[in-house]
């Protein structure tokens, strides 16, 4: 049996990857299988690639031209050249902590 919970009835942990059923609500069913009982779909990014902001898809250019200049460095032959500054500073804004 498959049942979509309204966006209300649940939270979210993202840092334990919990899902929590708020109080006075209920798994639809007791007839949930003991493995794999529960499925959570959901849609995450910006969709089209249009709809990427622009600091963002820079970013990405930079990294690519950074990693094909460096494309011979291994971890085996020593260190590794760090990331650009200039993608770390156009990434900074959009990133999560969890």
């Amino acid at each position: 049996v498959e049942a979509t919970l309204a966006t209300e009835s649940y939270l979210v942990d993202t840092r334990q990857a919990v899902v929590w059923l708020r109080y006075g609500y209920s798994w639809p069913g007791a007839s949930l299988r003991e493995a794999a009982g529960v499925v959570v779909r959901y849609t995450a990014g910006y969709g089209a690639a249009e709809a990427v902001p622009a600091r963002l898809r820079h970013a990405i250019l930079m990294l690519v031209g950074h990693l094909y200049e460096n494309r011979e460095a291994t971890s085996q032959a020593g260190a590794l050249t760090a990331t650009p500054m200039g993608v770390e500073r156009l990434l900074w804004p959009y990133r999560v902590a969890f």
